[in-house]
């Protein structure tokens, strides 16, 4: 049996024949940018994220980028976040000449240390990066008493969580208030839980003039057609196609997820076996974009499964301190936590499209191992 890594034609709700006719609603209307689709969806997402306001954007770390640059973060400030997330939120601070500083994550669950975060934010940094990594929620509630004590804005990475909550509440409610200067970055990248068919992101926020800015930032810093109030601002879009395969997948996205974690539950009863541990979960409702293993012996881990046909890949084998075009700049930083965990994750196939004997296949190959 050959299991991929994913297969996007396989997950449910949306059929080609569906998004064909989606498209070609789309070239009917010849309204490609500023449309109906895009305004439908920026209302419909905030809503559906518990947020006043949410501006679409070309792709996900241009939301950071933008977000930061909204509250202000600009050349030679702070900016506190994780290393194990891909490199995104050190890509979008360090296109702003701010400087990254990192905190360590939990062995268990590759989320950030609020232990660690406590200390960090007694160095005052300009703005707090917080990843919801692999569909995970960290306890947003710990992470705003510690940041409204030290007066620290709040970004949260959302682009590997759509719909994960700390209960079963909306993300925007009760933790966010709308006085707090606060916003949260989304990717619909063709892989996250909800996907476009290409590049597309978005910012949501309870503040209005935090989502004004974001908007004009988005659109070359205009206040208006050719008049510029912003500096710094740029050409970030989310088109009308990409909104219009939005529109139609946020009606699935719920059911989806409910299908990840029907099926991260099954790995976790299932695989028993001493030498590959499961990640946890992380105590909210989370989404299970992917599903994380460990092993000190993961050469010959995905040497067996690769010999079983079963796909994996590895998010991510590279902390950002150890990248080879950073790491001059964080010489002296160590942490040890993130180090061992990249040298030791894997993540399994985790999608809505996968079958349950796949599923059976893949923790029976993992017990055999």
């Amino acid at each position: 049996m050959k299991v991929p890594f994913n297969n996007l034609a396989s997950h449910p709700g949306l059929t080609e024949s569906r998004i064909l006719d989606v498209l070609s609603s789309v070239v009917h209307n010849q309204c490609y940018l500023f449309g109906p689709q895009v305004r439908r969806f920026e209302a419909t997402f905030a809503d559906y994220s518990g947020y006043e306001h949410a501006v679409s954007t070309a792709n996900g770390t241009d939301s950071l980028e933008l977000a930061l640059r909204a509250l202000g973060v600009g050349a030679g400030d702070r900016v506190l976040a994780v290393a194990n997330a891909g490199g995104y939120a050190t890509i979008a601070t360090r296109a702003i000449g701010a400087n990254t500083f990192f905190c360590d994550v939990e062995p268990d669950t590759g989320l950030i240390s609020l232990a660690e975060l406590e200390s960090a934010l007694q160095l005052r940094p300009s703005a707090l990066v917080i990843t919801h990594l692999y569909g995970r929620m960290v306890n947003m509630q710990q992470v705003f008493a510690l940041a409204d004590e030290f007066h620290v804005p709040v970004i949260e990475d959302f682009a590997q969580s759509h719909g994960a909550r700390l209960t079963k509440q909306p993300v925007g409610n009760p933790t966010n208030r709308a006085d707090r200067m606060h916003l949260a970055c989304f990717s619909f990248y063709p892989t996250k839980n909800l996907a476009a068919l290409g590049d597309a992101g978005a910012v949501v926020t309870h503040q209005p003039d935090l989502a004004r800015k974001v908007r004009a930032l988005a659109q070359y810093g205009w206040n208006e057609k050719y008049q510029v109030e912003f500096d710094t601002g740029r050409n970030s879009r989310m088109d009308e196609i990409q909104a219009a395969v939005l529109n139609e997948r946020l009606t699935f996205l719920d059911s989806n997820n409910s299908i990840r974690r029907k099926i991260a539950k099954r790995y976790r009863n299932g695989i028993q076996n001493l030498r590959i541990k499961c990640d946890n979960e992380s105590g909210g409702h989370d989404v299970e974009h992917l599903f994380i293993i460990q092993s000190s012996e993961r050469d010959l881990l995905i040497q067996h499964l690769t010999k079983c046909q079963i796909e994996t890949s590895i998010h991510y084998p590279i902390p950002d301190h150890q990248q080879q075009a950073w790491r001059q700049d964080f010489s002296s930083v160590s942490l040890p936590v993130t180090e061992k965990r990249a040298a030791e994750i894997v993540s399994l196939p985790c999608h809505p499209g996968l079958k349950e004997h796949e599923v059976d296949y893949v923790i029976h190959c993992c017990n055999q191992f």
